[in-house]
């Protein structure tokens, strides 16, 4: 049981500093660089955009942890399907 909620806490922190952090950078740089609407936009949605699936192709095929690969894949999409909205309100 310790060995999932440690698998828990990992993929937990990978999907936060993927998703939480890396699109407040986007932001922060637009008040660095004073970028244009659209290209704002565009920083953001790609800071915010979910895991690639093809990680889990990898991951399988080099002998990784497949199912905790797939995990943060399909959660990560989740929330980035949540998240998207609200990181891209303040560049609109």
């Amino acid at each position: 049981m310790v060995g999932f909620a440690r698998i828990e806490a990992i993929a937990g922190y990978f999907l936060f500093v993927k998703l939480m952090p890396l699109p407040a950078i986007g932001h922060g740089l637009d008040s660095s660089f004073g970028l244009p609407h659209l290209q704002l936009q565009i920083l953001v949605t790609f800071c915010a955009l979910p895991t690639v699936s093809s990680a889990y192709v990898l991951a399988t095929r080099m002998g990784g942890n497949g199912p905790f690969v797939a995990f943060v894949v399909s959660a990560s999409t989740l929330q980035s399907a949540l998240n998207l909205p609200i990181w891209l309100a303040p560049a609109h």
